[in-house]
């Protein structure tokens, strides 16, 4: 990125040093400004997913605000789950990779400030500058979203999810999604379930 981003800025202001001419620089300067803004592109990739690894952005919303529709049924944030996401959270998992997901040095020294500030009033404004969370905090704390981060971090492009109000007849939450069960829960279609 650096690289390419140096080079475009050399044929561009400075093409006698690569032994370019003048028509000919253009067209190379705006060729590698090209290839240093898709790598810096697939470089802030990188570095918002290991951001989201250990912290998402806090997603809340009104009740006011909720959409309401006529014919389908808001759910909330989410994306479409593939083999990519499986591995990911795979990779997650291994040992290496802690320091990507567990939160740093500077967070746990903040969180242990705060846990031991709360005592003395003294350092109470301390707490307070600590726990907020505003772009000049480099140490907020987590949202109290609960859960695994790590499920919402492998799918990096989240949108708004909804369903057709015709698609949730039944107990959808439960799995069994349009499903005959009769009032004993049994399926009589699936042959794991014994009649009666």
């Amino acid at each position: 990125m650096l690289s390419a981003g140096s080079a475009a800025f050399t044929t561009l202001f400075a093409p006698h040093y690569l032994m370019l001419t003048d028509s000919l620089s253009y067209p190379v300067s705006f060729g590698l400004g090209m290839l240093a803004f898709v790598r810096w592109s697939q470089a802030f990739r990188v570095i918002r997913y290991q951001r989201n690894m250990k912290r998402l952005p806090l997603y809340q919303m009104r009740p006011d605000n909720i959409p309401v529709s006529q014919s389908r049924l808001f759910l909330g944030r989410g994306f479409r789950w593939y083999q990519e996401h499986s591995q990911r959270l795979y990779d997650a998992r291994k040992p290496n990779v802690r320091k990507y997901i567990e939160p740093g040095f500077l967070y746990q020294l903040a969180r242990r400030l705060e846990a031991k500030a709360c005592h003395y009033r003294r350092i109470g404004f301390m707490i307070r500058l600590l726990s907020r969370d505003t772009w000049w905090n480099s140490v907020p704390p987590i949202p109290p979203l609960g859960g695994k981060i790590q499920l919402h971090a492998v799918g990096m492009e989240e949108a708004d999810v909804s369903m057709p109000l015709h698609s949730r007849p039944g107990n959808t939450l439960a799995g069994h999604y349009r499903c005959r069960q009769d009032p004993a829960g049994r399926n009589p279609n699936y042959p794991g379930h014994p009649p009666g």
